[in-house]
């Protein structure tokens, strides 16, 4: 999935720096000169703390699809929060319907897939539906997705990607 969050709050906390810069007037001005810049801080103080992910965008070629550990079309059956809401993490139990890469081939992709609990984390949000899946396989063997990964509804997966998906060959040093 391709997501650029920290793009999209820096132009709003400039937005919003601007707007309190120039405003006179209104119920943001306030007769000390210090509270615009108290403001300021509380706002950078937000942007900072709720900026975490940010991921870079590309086009759906084979080669995508091969830079992931595997690729699969999977059922979510349930999910079960691990840890602290801050620092803990989602597991997903899914069931791999169709499995178009696996880095891993002589390993069954596992039935779980972990995400962090906060999406400022990059952690992503699966209901209980059919998705295509790509991510990452780590030393000890535990999948991850995460919202620069692929976490898409299958309905949502064009005709063209699918093609390509049933099609897919993909060697291991993709």
């Amino acid at each position: 999935m391709e997501v650029n969050k920290g793009g999209t709050k820096m132009k709003i906390l400039f937005l919003l720096m601007a707007f309190i810069a120039t405003t006179e007037g209104s119920c943001l001005e306030v007769e000390e000169e210090g509270a615009k810049m108290n403001i300021l801080i509380v706002l950078l103080a937000f942007v900072a703390t709720a900026e975490g992910c940010s991921c870079q965008r590309r086009m759906i070629t084979r080669e995508y699809f091969c830079n992931f550990d595997f690729v699969s079309r999977a059922s979510v059956k349930w999910k079960s929060a691990v840890g602290s809401e801050q620092l803990g993490y989602i597991l997903y139990g899914v069931k791999h319907l169709k499995v178009f890469w696996n880095r891993l081939s002589n390993v069954t992709l596992p039935r779980t897939i972990g995400t962090p609990a906060k999406e400022s984390f990059c952690g992503v949000s699966l209901e209980e539906r059919v998705y295509l899946l790509a991510g990452r396989i780590d030393t000890h063997g535990r999948a991850t997705v995460t919202l620069c990964d692929i976490a898409k509804p299958w309905t949502k997966v064009k005709p063209r990607d699918r093609r390509m998906l049933k099609g897919l060959k993909c060697s291991k040093t993709d």
